[in-house]
């Protein structure tokens, strides 16, 4: 006999994420496939209102962080920003934020050159 259980909505997970625990592998599939398309479809939806808002201005980060775009963090570091694009996973400072769009957390990238300064 088979263990018949209603599959939660989206929504029902949203609210309760424990209950993700209770679904089969096939039934928690089934619901990412449903959680990416939506998500697709809202990021279509804002477009380039994401890339408008990406970096918080610094005012607006509650400690006090500033996070940098591309072009300010390779100045700071003296390397083309390009170089930075491709290599911002070897970077301990960098996060990527959305496909196109990566941020540089300035305390931490100053930080890491001060330590290269010595080798």
């Amino acid at each position: 006999m088979s263990d018949l259980r209603p599959v939660p909505t989206l929504d029902q997970v949203a609210a309760e994420p424990e209950r993700a625990q209770a679904l089969s592998a096939p039934a928690a599939f089934e619901l990412l496939s449903r959680c990416l398309t939506a998500q697709a479809a809202l990021l279509a939806r804002l477009g380039g209102a994401l890339n408008e808002h990406a970096v918080p201005p610094p005012e607006s980060a509650s400690d006090g962080t500033r996070w940098l775009p591309v072009d300010e963090a390779a100045a700071i570091m003296g390397v083309d920003p390009g170089w930075l694009r491709r290599n911002w996973k070897r970077l301990p400072f960098a996060q990527r934020i959305s496909r196109k769009n990566l941020v540089f957390h300035e305390a931490r990238l100053r930080r890491w050159l001060e330590a290269r300064k010595g080798t």
